[in-house]
């Protein structure tokens, strides 16, 4: 049996499977994590240490799959220090950041099951950033400040599993990526608690 043959009935066998999200259903949930930033060609100096993350997301279907959603984030770096070494003293260069965000988009349970169900999700919204990164390079260059307040649009991509461990409950995890346009991007990865409401 070839591998497109075997991918095919797989796939046939995930979407014919049963149905337990039902059309008008909605879950909110609250989730939280662990944060990391990736920098895209912007113009903020030195990089951000990993963080956290805390949001709220509804989600109400539109069909027994599909599902409008909506988020709240904000996450945030805990504070960032290094420190170096040069030929003209020690330089400390010192950041902390902030981010908040609000999105909506589509998302899909491409396996719905009783207990189990595994999903796919991409959001578009506004995101900012308040922080700042400062630069300390010995008594005699001295102090400098730049803030990093920025507001962009937002573009997220995720996919995650929530397990029912009662009617109304949910437990899962999730991984997002978020691109904040001209500033840059997050990776999180979060576990997260839902509230069913049939």
């Amino acid at each position: 049996m070839s591998m497109k043959r075997i991918l095919f009935i797989l796939l046939t066998c995930i979407m014919c499977a049963p149905l337990f999200a039902q059309k008008g259903q909605a879950e909110l949930a609250v989730y939280g994590g662990t944060l990391s930033f990736t920098k895209i060609d912007n113009p903020y100096f030195g990089s951000f240490d990993p963080g956290f993350g805390f949001g709220f997301q509804a989600k109400y279907f539109l069909t027994n799959r599909m599902y409008w959603a909506a988020d709240l984030y904000g996450g945030t770096d805990d504070g960032t220090t290094y420190y170096e070494e040069t030929a003209i003293g020690r330089t400390i260069l010192s950041a902390y950041r902030q981010d908040y965000s609000i999105s909506t988009g589509i998302g899909f349970n491409f396996v719905s099951l009783k207990h189990f169900n595994s999903y796919i999700q991409g959001l578009v919204g506004i995101g900012t950033v308040d922080g700042y990164t400062s630069n300390y390079i010995s008594e005699t260059v001295g102090f400098r400040r730049d803030d990093l307040k920025r507001t962009s649009y937002l573009v997220t991509a995720g996919a995650g599993l929530d397990f029912a461990i009662s009617k109304h409950w949910k437990i899962g995890g999730a991984y997002t990526f978020r691109y904040l346009g001209s500033v840059d991007g997050s990776h999180a990865i979060v576990a997260k608690i839902s509230y069913v409401i049939h």
